[in-house]
């Protein structure tokens, strides 16, 4: 789960909800994420914040090795957001 941006994780109370946005996409070599596409959404103002997410995710992946040759690789993410 991820806050909503600018906002920290408040208290889960009755009004609280929760938002979900499930994202693919393609994480090349060098840490670059493309080719995001938006699979399902619970509300449609919580899927840049994904995206950032994700972007931000594929941007901490592990180094590459000496030697060896940068990969691609794709990716499935869920998010969870807590609102309210």
């Amino acid at each position: 789960m991820v806050p909503v941006p600018g906002k920290g994780f408040t208290g889960i109370n009755a009004n609280t909800t929760m938002q979900v946005v499930a994202l693919h996409g393609n994480i090349a070599g060098d840490g670059q994420l493309s080719e995001v596409e938006i699979l399902a959404s619970t509300n449609p103002t919580m899927n840049q914040p994904a995206v950032d997410q994700a972007t931000s995710i594929a941007r901490g992946r592990v180094p590459v090795q000496p030697g060896a040759t940068m990969q691609s690789s794709e990716i499935f993410l869920t998010f969870e957001f807590l609102t309210q």
